[in-house]
C-alpha cells in the first residue's frame, strides 16, 4: 500500500485519468515506480512492471524513493504480517507462507533471533 500512496501523493490526478494518456494512469505510474525502486526496496512485481509499455518515463527516482521511505510504516507492516499469519481459516488467502516463515524463524534462532518473542 505504500507504493500506492506514493503514486497518489506525487500524481494527485492519476485516479481520474481516462484512456487518452495511459501513462498518466495510476497502474502505469505504479509500474514506473516499481521499475525505479522495486529491486532496492524488495518489492514484488518488478519484472512485470518492466514489461508495461505504458509506464511513464523518465521518472524522478530519488523523489519516489524519498516519498516511499517517508510513507513506509513499520507498525503497519508488522500488523499486516500478524493478521496474515493469524488467519484461522484453512482456506484463507495468505501473503505469508506460514511454514516457510516458521522455518525462517527457527533457522534465525541460531543467529540470536527470538522466534517466539
Amino acid at each position: 500500500l505504500t507504493l500506492e500512496g506514493v503514486v497518489h501523493e506525487l500524481n494527485p490526478t492519476a485516479a481520474g485519468q481516462d484512456d487518452d494518456c495511459p501513462s498518466r494512469q495510476a497502474p502505469h505510474i505504479t509500474s514506473a515506480y516499481l521499475e525505479a525502486i522495486g529491486v532496492e526496496m524488495g518489492l514484488r512485481g518488478v519484472a512485470a512492471a518492466r514489461r508495461d509499455d505504458n509506464r511513464p518515463r523518465p521518472i524522478r527516482r530519488e523523489q519516489v524513493l524519498e516519498v516511499f521511505k517517508r510513507q513506509f510504516n513499520v507498525a503497519e507492516l508488522a500488523g499486516a504480517l500478524v493478521a496474515d499469519v493469524n488467519q484461522q481459516a484453512a482456506d484463507a488467502e495468505r501473503v505469508i507462507d506460514r511454514d516457510l516463515f516458521a522455518k525462517w524463524a527457527s533457522e534465525a534462532g541460531a543467529a540470536g533471533f527470538q522466534a517466539h518473542s
